[in-house]
């Protein structure tokens, strides 16, 4: 059962969401899912999140092919969000030990 589902949006932060998704890695049990939405980016931020699919056992990684805002990305990452509790995350962020 998945209890917390935190979702990431991104757009063009590759390095920041590759240093977020390591610290998750880290923090994430089997009740936890990572949802990340990249927002039309045009850097590796697409690439850095399908390298995390296999690190985690309940990950969805959605591309959005257009820039459509933060909100937007934030919007779609609730409706893919499985969890009772939603945990929103700037890619910019990293968690220590047990964030849930």
């Amino acid at each position: 059962m998945i209890l917390v589902s935190v979702v990431i949006p991104v757009f063009n932060n590759a390095e920041n969401l590759r240093n977020c998704l390591s610290s998750l890695k880290l923090a994430v049990t089997s009740e936890i899912q990572v949802v990340v939405i990249d927002d039309g980016s045009t850097d590796q931020s697409p690439n850095v999140a399908a390298s995390f699919i296999e690190e985690f056992e309940n990950f969805k990684f959605y591309r959005i092919t257009q820039n459509k805002g933060i909100g937007n990305a934030r919007n779609l990452g609730l409706n893919l969000s499985l969890g009772i509790y939603v945990y929103f995350l700037d890619c910019d962020d990293t968690v220590s030990g047990n964030f849930s």
